[in-house]
């Protein structure tokens, strides 16, 4: 935020009214390509460099408000806000939106600020971190002249630090129950085969032998979790009839409590759930949870009439159909609050599902074998870390390919998997049923920040609307 305040006062000096705008822009795609290279994978050039530009014009849009501000103590208010509103919105909009590359994710890793995220959850975190960024800006910006905005930069800086470190809560206890809970990752495959169908068979006898395995080296576990798309067809219907005896052989080599990830036939034609279903030991269906948030032109192609035409757009054949609202899957052990992939970005499904029937445990499950041996699981795995400090749950982190974790309630990661890898993780994981305030109380500092950044920009095209009345009036 200092560096990008400092570019965008020198482009504002420059007094040529598209720089500063473009200055964020330029920002924008420094950041997000080279943090989103992995598209190219399954989407190629086009899609990578459209993501990043559609990413990088939220940038160039608060670079350009920021302009006027960049020597004012306002930049203090307006600089966190704006970013804030902007990651808020970037996640909500065009279509389910793409909040990837928040600023709060660089705190997972050890940040004394993480904690904060117990308060005022990940928006808050973004706040605190573009608070900072613009106080160090004014403090170092700030002419002699003018002493009173260099305390001002340095007082803001240190009271987001302070309130982070002091503010923050510590993680909730834990019950005196544990689950033990297996984690099976049994995609080796690096590259598809010709044969789809052989592919989903070979992987689904990888995940049953992982599973028999670790059965015969420590027992029966209380919940086994099998990832996204592990049994990647409809096991329940015809079209993938040839995968339920995996799922039989697997419930009953674990005694039940087997949860695993599937695509089920949708209500229509083209249609199809992504789903994590919870099976007894004779693989009786017992409870299940159907995503909610489905990745945009990746699970289902929006305006499909329209632009479903479109060559890039014919990968896409099938649209997901959304699960009906929050649901917490009721595991013998505890209740577990599921999440499918995409969404880990979405702190207010995790919260959700979690307040359904008040889930001890969270876990994500994913297929990121899409993208290879790439930073995409990396960066996936922060997002999980981020929700389990938010929500003070330990949290699961199941991926087919890799790389799986396990998270606890202060974002460390507790054991780990490596990338196309045949694996588990195997631990007696604590169920915490208390709840941090975030949990209780929600985004207020996101929604906030959504909302006071679009009745800014209200403000400001008012604003720029009269002036431009007032210099016709004054020509006349």
């Amino acid at each position: 935020m200092a560096l990008l305040l400092a570019a965008v006062d020198l482009a504002a000096a420059t007094r040529r009214p598209l720089l500063p705008a473009a200055v964020g822009g330029l920002a924008g795609l420094v950041t997000f390509l080279p943090m989103l290279h992995w598209v190219l994978a399954p989407a190629g050039h086009v899609g990578w460099v459209l993501l990043a530009a559609t990413q990088s014009a939220w940038y160039a849009l608060v670079a350009d408000q920021l302009r006027r501000w960049t020597r004012s103590v306002w930049v203090l208010a307006l600089a966190p806000l704006l970013w804030t509103a902007m990651e808020a919105w970037r996640a909500t909009f065009p279509s389910s939106g793409f909040g990837w590359g928040d600023l709060a994710y660089a705190h997972v890793h050890g940040s004394p600020l993480l904690g904060a995220a117990r308060i005022v959850g990940g928006y808050g975190l973004t706040f605190l971190t573009a608070l900072i960024g613009a106080g160090l800006w004014l403090a170092l910006a700030g002419d002699a002249r003018r002493r009173v905005l260099r305390l001002s930069g340095v007082a803001a800086a240190a009271a987001a630090v302070a309130f982070g470190v002091v503010a923050a809560p510590p993680a909730p206890a834990s019950t005196t129950r544990t689950v033990d809970v297996l984690t099976v990752q049994g995609n080796d495959l690096q590259r598809p085969g010709a044969d789809a169908r052989a592919d989903d068979v070979a992987i689904a006898q990888r995940m049953l032998s992982e599973t028999r395995r670790s059965v015969r080296e420590a027992g029966r576990p209380d919940l086994t979790v099998w990832p996204e798309s592990s049994i990647d067809r409809d096991p329940f219907r015809e079209s993938g009839a040839d995968l339920l005896p995996f799922v039989s052989d697997a419930a009953a080599a674990v005694g039940g409590q087997l949860l695993f990830g599937t695509n089920l036939d949708g209500p229509r034609p083209a249609t199809f759930y992504n789903a994590v279903t919870l099976v007894d030991r004779d693989a009786v269906v017992v409870d299940r949870y159907v995503k909610r948030r489905y990745v945009p032109f990746g699970e289902y192609v929006p305006l499909r009439p329209i632009l479903g035409a479109l060559p890039p757009l014919r990968q896409v054949p099938r649209d997901g159909v959304a699960g009906t609202g929050p649901h917490t899957i009721r595991a013998d052990a505890s209740g577990v609050a599921v999440v499918v992939c995409f969404e880990t970005l979405f702190s207010d499904v995790v919260r959700s599902n979690i307040r359904a029937a008040d889930a001890g445990l969270v876990v994500a499950v994913t297929n990121n074998a899409s993208f290879g041996r790439s930073a995409q699981s990396a960066q996936h795995i922060a997002q999980t870390q981020l929700r389990a400090v938010e929500t003070g749950r330990w949290a699961v982190h199941a991926a087919l390919s890799g790389a799986s974790a396990l998270v606890d309630p202060d974002g460390r990661v507790r054991a780990r998997t490596g990338l196309f890898e045949r694996a588990t993780i195997r631990a007696d994981v604590p169920v915490i049923t208390a709840e941090t305030p975030f949990l209780r109380v929600g985004d207020v500092v996101g929604t906030t920040a959504r909302w006071s950044g679009l009745a800014f920009l209200a403000y400001q095209l008012l604003q720029r609307r009269r002036r431009r009345a007032r210099r016709l009036q004054d020509a006349a």
